[in-house]
């Protein structure tokens, strides 16, 4: 991951997901302030 995101704030769409996932723990490496966009799930009976 880049120096460029060092101490960012990123708003990460559908950070729950596989790759979202793996980025947000990239970006907590690097320090960065996180926001994360996502749709709630249904859950079926």
């Amino acid at each position: 991951m880049s120096k460029y995101f060092k101490r960012k704030k990123v708003l990460i769409a559908g950070g729950t997901g596989m790759i979202g996932t793996c980025l947000v723990n990239k970006l907590l490496q690097l320090d960065s302030e996180i926001t994360v966009a996502s749709l709630e799930s249904k859950e079926t009976a």
